[in-house]
């Protein structure tokens, strides 16, 4: 399966021309004008705009093997490469050169290790714009792979290889939460945990602790919410900090679920200081490779979230709008989760109009990044705080795009 990072012109056109389409059936395709297309193709290394790369990432994923195989050629052949990443823009995602084909035992040395670490990194990266439907199959691929390794691995490379093992089922735990799917992300964090502990890299464990806690707290378990993001700031050492801080971000969310205002403000205070003293991710730690934005832009995102969960509606609404106006674009999948919770804040603070807006642009990007979560966190707002207005005809499109998702089977 490839990915692609980054669109640019010639990538664009590699794919055009894999597909055996003309200039004109290709804009057709994308809904686009011929004329656009052909502009790109006149600028082959300016970067795509994020609603263009959306679409060519869709049709990517809809091509056969015979398309796939001919852009994989003609990427070769242009050496086109991302900009500003070091990782070329066509990310393959299959197993990696050195391991041996599913079915057999994986080869462990060092470089496959290596090569299965740079290439989760780039995983992070794609993941706020592609989502769990399009990622969840090649991480569970390469944990396969990881699993073969561990067999025939020894000493310090058997440690490098539990490591990068966790860190992908940490991932995977995440995709399978985001996709509605908590039985599955469940077994992956306690797979996750095991390598971390055998690995002995506490970072992944701590981080896992703290994904759980976000888990019980989507169940109603404030309390044990709480003991579990206590559990994930244990650990004291400086390369733990970064884990710590946002740990300490969701105790404060779980005390606001069971309405500890003062305990939400003593979690977030000891979340400013970490935050602070905190610096860029090392290698290894589970909150790089883009996978959050600024550490300081992330606490206002968890201020607001404890606020609408105390019922400080305004608060929240006010937070909220300058967090989503700071929001990188390319936190795309992320955009769509705070967009929810903003529908939540505004309804509960007594304006309709604007939660039913939040809430359209919400299941559009978690349509398109198949994000179970942010669906479902809508579809609590409509049937919950949006009720008494749902005569609104603003409301009739959120719940017409809401009928034609299906709430997943969370098995859980």
């Amino acid at each position: 399966m490839q990915v692609v990072a980054e669109w640019t012109g010639q990538l664009a056109y590699d794919l055009r021309v894999a597909s055996r389409l003309t200039v004109e059936d290709f804009a057709a395709k994308l809904g686009l004008s011929a004329r656009g297309v052909a502009k790109w193709e006149a600028n082959r290394e300016q970067t795509q705009q994020i609603r263009v790369q959306e679409m060519l990432d869709v049709l990517l994923s809809r091509a056969d093997a015979g398309t796939l195989a001919r852009f994989a050629q003609l990427v070769a052949r242009s050496g086109a490469v991302a900009r500003e990443v070091p990782a070329p823009a066509v990310l393959d995602v299959a197993a990696p050169r050195s391991a041996a084909p599913h079915g057999l035992d994986a080869p462990a040395n060092l470089d496959a290790a290596l090569w299965l670490e740079s290439s989760l990194r780039q995983l992070y990266s794609a993941d706020n714009q592609l989502g769990p439907r399009i990622l969840l199959p090649a991480v569970t691929s390469h944990i396969t792979t990881i699993e073969q390794m561990q067999n025939s691995a020894r000493g310090d490379l058997l440690n490098k290889v539990l490591c990068v093992g966790a860190a992908y089922a940490e991932f995977a735990g995440w995709l399978s939460q985001d996709a509605g799917d908590l039985a599955q992300a469940s077994r992956w964090y306690a797979k996750a945990l095991e390598w971390s502990e055998a690995g002995c890299d506490p970072r992944i464990g701590l981080f896992v602790l703290m994904r759980r806690a976000v888990q019980a707290i989507g169940d109603g378990q404030g309390e044990y919410a709480v003991r579990l993001a206590r559990a994930a700031q244990r650990n004291e050492d400086d390369v733990t900090l970064r884990v710590r801080a946002i740990a300490a971000q969701t105790e404060a969310l779980a005390h606001a679920a069971v309405g500890d205002a003062d305990a939400v403000e003593e979690c977030l205070d000891v979340a400013r200081d970490l935050t602070s003293r905190t610096g860029e991710p090392l290698d290894g730690d589970p909150t790089g490779g883009g996978r959050y934005c600024e550490l300081d832009l992330y606490l206002q995102i968890s201020t607001a979230k404890a606020y609408a969960a105390l019922g400080v509606a305004d608060r929240a609404v006010e937070v909220f709008d300058d967090v989503l106006a700071a929001l990188p674009q390319s936190f795309r999948r992320d955009r769509g989760q705070y967009l929810a919770r903003q529908a939540e804040a505004a309804a509960a603070a007594g304006t309709p109009e604007r939660s039913y807006a939040f809430a359209l642009e919400a299941l559009t990007i978690a349509r398109e990044t198949g994000s179970s979560r942010t669906v479902e966190d809508v579809r609590k707002v409509i049937t919950g705080p949006l009720r008494p207005w749902a005569s609104l005809p603003e409301g009739r499109a959120v719940r017409d795009m809401l009928g034609t998702m299906a709430p997943p089977d969370r098995k859980a």
